[in-house]
């Protein structure tokens, strides 16, 4: 059965809230064992979200949830919107995409030290 880091929280809360329950508490040994497996769980996934970092890859069910996709507002270049940026070796507006090669073309001295 799959479980998710929701269920390790809910699962958490519950321990807690058994714990202070005055009428019947939760035995402290068993508390603790609660707790140690809940930790040996967040530092495996912990290493869970390093592997992906490193390797770019994004989360694939499981235990971590699926990275929430961005609003394609806030998820697009600026130079989809036509916004240009200015050469700081020429007065011209440029694409940020094209910027590089702009440089190369119109500017092929300043590599070297030149003008």
């Amino acid at each position: 059965m799959a479980k998710k880091l929701e269920d390790l929280r809910n699962h958490l809360f519950e321990t807690l809230d058994s714990l202070r329950n005055e009428e019947k508490p939760m035995d402290l040994d068993r508390a603790r064992a609660v707790a140690e497996v809940a930790q040996t769980i967040i530092n495996s996934a912990k290493v869970e979200v390093d592997f992906l970092k490193v390797t770019g890859q994004k989360p694939e069910g499981g235990f971590l949830p699926a990275a929430p996709s961005v609003p394609p507002r806030l998820n697009t270049a600026p130079e989809t919107h036509g916004a240009k940026v200015k050469c700081n070796q020429c007065p011209e507006m440029v694409l940020p995409k094209d910027l590089a090669e702009h440089k190369q073309t119109k500017h092929p001295l300043s590599r070297l030290g030149g003008a």
